[in-house]
């Protein structure tokens, strides 16, 4: 068994981390303040959720930088939220 300091954060924003991080970079602040492309945010968390990439890093980088920007560049009113749908075999987030 892997303790939980063991695991990696590749397998937490794939197992118990995954709503957080859609719920915030799927619905990027950042990008919608654009400062970065929301497709390049939405191409690397569909990539690391379905296994065919590993961008933890780049999507731990992302996920601070979101939060930071949360906290103290938008108000809390303009926050989105996204919901988890399942099309065929295939599972990815919509964003309101």
């Amino acid at each position: 068994s892997v303790l939980p300091q063991q695991r990696s954060i590749c397998s937490w924003f794939r197992q118990e981390l995954r709503d957080l991080l859609g719920d915030h970079l799927l619905a990027s602040q950042v990008a919608r303040a654009g400062l970065i492309q929301k497709v390049a945010i939405d191409e690397l968390v569909n990539k690391h959720l379905t296994g065919q990439a590993d961008y933890a890093h780049h999507l731990w980088t992302l996920l601070m930088l979101e939060l930071w920007h949360r906290q103290f560049m938008v108000p809390p009113s303009a926050i989105s939220t996204c919901v988890e749908v399942s099309q065929d075999k295939e599972r990815s987030l919509e964003c309101a």
